[in-house]
Parts: structure tokens; C-alpha cells; sequence
């Protein structure tokens, strides 16, 4: 299975961690590679920012690394960029104000942890500035600086802004639940999480974030080239979660948060749930008279999540789906078998 897919939380260039050579030598890839491994389980589209703008820590070159960004997004199909805001050099406000006008930029991309100053202090400031030009914010969080509930005053401070928290499951402290708990503190829906983390691939944790926020406050987001674009992808085509939740993750959420950006929407490959089903009998049933009309469809089965990770009795659940230009006629058909199923009653 090959859902199609917008990456929100990609990057390029050179890596420079300073601790780490190998890691300095693996992860230091060009757009061309990002670009490659992102066709090759069909994401459409991936937004990305220079890892010369957070890297390294405390010395890196934001307004250098958002001249690369620039130069690399053209008219692309395959790419949006982050404009990269530190907040405490004075001429990248300037800079990133002038970069939110260009049509592939998708927005503010932060990073505390690597720029060296705390959010607490400076998110004033920022907010500010991002609701000014209605500008999508993206944020490291999770580590030293950026806490994921030390934004959580700003966002309710400014309802208008929109912010994504990358990295679902990240904590220097240990924990996994930091950011689902600061989602469920904002007195707006206008904040996000994304699951570009190391951590995401947890057993559990997708599905535990879905059952606690719902799949539409969940985006995709893979962390390429630093992490395997292709396994974080399946950690969510194959999570247990149903197939219109899965593709909240993949594609509508992000869809919804980049507007005019987002590329032209998977039509005819494009799945939408049909019916629910609690019985393999059921199913046969629904698939065996789809199938006398050549209507394709997918199901997908799993047991509720909360019965796996919570001890109950598993409930059952298959979703069978068709493709958006039969769902009509598939409609239809279900409810002919409904009609025959009240007439044996």
C-alpha cells in the first residue's frame, strides 16, 4: 500500500553535529535524494528547510541557509520551504518577512534547541509576528528550550496563529505523552502535531495521539534525509487506525494547513470509507457485491486501539472503501443489501 503523502517535515544540505561523523556523513543530503526517496513511496509533495539554518547548535546560518532554500524551491511541484526564524538576530525578521511573499514558502520554521534561546522569552515576539503576516509555524519540540507546553500560552494568546509541534513522542525528559498533553491545553483547535520523531515508531504511540487528540490534529512528517522517509511513512500506512484516519495524517491535514499550496488532491486514486463492519461475514458480503458491479474497493481490519493497549475485549473493525468516483454506486449497493436484509428479517 501506497497512500499518497505530504511530508511536512523535511530538510537538506550539509549536517553538521559536531559529536557525530557518521551521522554528519548519512544524514548531509542533497534536495535531488530528498526528492528521490519521496517519489519512491509516492509523496507528492515535501516541505523542507536547509539544515545550514539550524546547524550547528549555537553557530549556525539561518539567513544563509533560507538564500539555499530559496534558490532550490523555484517553481518545483515536489517542494515547499520553511522559512527559518531566529528570533535573535534582528536581520532574519526582516528576511523571513520578504520570504513568507514568495509562492513556494510555506510558512515559519523555528528551532530553539539549535538557535540557543527559550521560547518563553521570545514567543511573544514571534506569535506576533506570524499572526502579522498569517504566516503557518512550525516548531521544534521537546528538547532544552522548547518544551512543547511552553508555547501553549502564545497559541492561546494568539487563537489566530497556527502552529504544527514537530516530533510526536519527543522528550529530553524521557516521557512520551508531552506533546498530546499540550494540544489538549490550548483553548483553540489552530495547533498541531507532527510525527517526525524517532520515537513515533513506538508501538502505540500514533494510535494512543489519534484515540487522545483525533487524526485531524496529527500531520505527517518524516525528518528526511535524518530519518528513513520510507519507514516513517509506513509506521502510518500501516498503524492501527482506520483508513480515513490514516489519510488525515498523510494528506488532508496538510492539505487543509497549506491551502493554495497544497498540491491538486489524489481524484482518482483517492479512497473514501464506504462502510464500517464488525464480522468477516459482513464483509464478504459488502466485498462479494461490490464485486458483481466491478466496483474496486480495500478494507482494511483491526481491532479498536483502546481494546489492544487497555486490556478490554478486542472489538473488531473492518472498513471497507472505494474509489471517490464509485462511491455513488457502491451507496447504492449497500443499500440494496440493506433492503434485503430487512426483507429476511
Amino acid at each position: 500500500m501506497k497512500m499518497p503523502a505530504i511530508d511536512m517535515h523535511g530538510h537538506f544540505g550539509p549536517c553538521v553535529t559536531e559529536d557525530n561523523p557518521l551521522c554528519d556523513v548519512w544524514w548531509s543530503r542533497g534536495i535531488d535524494l530528498v526528492k528521490s526517496r519521496a517519489r519512491d513511496v509516492n509523496i507528492r509533495l515535501t516541505v523542507v528547510s536547509p539544515l545550514r539554518s539550524i546547524m550547528p547548535e549555537g553557530a549556525s546560518d539561518p539567513i544563509a541557509g533560507n538564500e539555499e532554500a530559496l534558490n532550490i524551491a523555484g517553481d518545483d511541484p515536489e517542494i515547499l520551504f520553511w522559512a527559518v526564524l531566529d528570533p535573535t538576530k534582528a536581520a532574519c525578521f526582516d528576511q523571513v518577512g520578504e520570504l513568507l511573499n514568495h509562492p513556494r514558502c510555506a510558512g515559519i520554521k523555528l528551532h530553539p534547541h539549535w538557535h540557543r534561546y527559550e521560547i518563553a522569552d521570545k514567543g511573544d515576539e514571534i506569535f506576533r509576528f506570524a499572526v502579522e503576516h498569517s504566516a503557518l509555524l512550525m516548531s521544534h519540540s521537546g528538547d532544552r528550550y522548547s518544551f512543547p507546553e511552553s508555547f501553549i500560552p502564545f497559541t492561546n494568546e494568539y487563537p489566530e496563529a497556527r502552529l504544527i509541534l514537530a516530533h510526536l513522542g519527543n522528550d529530553a525528559d524521557g516521557g512520551l505523552e508531552r506533546q498530546v498533553r499540550a494540544l489538549q491545553q490550548c483553548v483553540t483547535p489552530n495547533v498541531w502535531v507532527d510525527t517526525s520523531s524517532a520515537k513515533s515508531v513506538y508501538v502505540g504511540l500514533v494510535e494512543w495521539a489519534v484515540e487522545e487528540l483525533g487524526s485531524d490534529r496529527i500531520v505527517f512528517g518524516s525528518d528526511t534525509p535524518l530519518y528513513s522517509v520510507a519507514s516513517q511513512k509506513a509506521r502510518i500506512e500501516f498503524a492501527e487506525l482506520s483508513l480515513s484516519d490514516k489519510r488525515n495524517i498523510l494528506w488532508d491535514n496538510a492539505a487543509f494547513l497549506l491551502g493554495e499550496l497544497a498540491p491538486e488532491g489524489p481524484t482518482d486514486e483517492r479512497t473514501v470509507p464506504l462502510c464500517t463492519v464488525e464480522s468477516d461475514v459482513e464483509a464478504q458480503l459488502v466485498q462479494d457485491a461490490l464485486s458483481e458491479r466491478d466496483i474496486s474497493y480495500t478494507s482494511d481490519s483491526f481491532d479498536a486501539f483502546s481494546s489492544i493497549y487497555f486490556g478490554k475485549t478486542p472489538k473488531r473493525r473492518i472498513d471497507i472503501c472505494v474509489f471517490e468516483r464509485d462511491l455513488e454506486q457502491a451507496r447504492s449497493v449497500l443499500r440494496e443489501l440493506r433492503d434485503k436484509s430487512a426483507e429476511g428479517r
